[in-house]
């Protein structure tokens, strides 16, 4: 295979379909902002309530995050 016919391919296809380019920069958006969230707000939690575990509360939102990039990938509400 070759990699660099691929990628020329690939990028043909991006300036034909600006669709997907709109699908791709929503969703680079909505994951950088969220994990800028979850970055941010878990340190916050801390100081807020000490006896929280917050290793706990991280895993919770990263394991939401990709179950639910897992449910859009399996079609399962179509």
């Amino acid at each position: 295979m070759d990699i660099w016919s691929n990628l020329n391919n690939s990028f043909k296809e991006l300036k034909s379909n600006t669709f997907m380019i709109l699908i791709g920069l929503t969703e680079s958006l909505f994951l950088g902002m969220m994990f800028i969230f979850i970055f941010c707000w878990t340190p916050r939690l801390k100081e807020s309530y000490p006896k929280t575990d917050t290793t706990e509360v991280f895993t919770l939102f990263m394991f939401s995050l990709t179950v639910g990039g897992s449910l859009f990938k399996v079609n399962f509400f179509w």
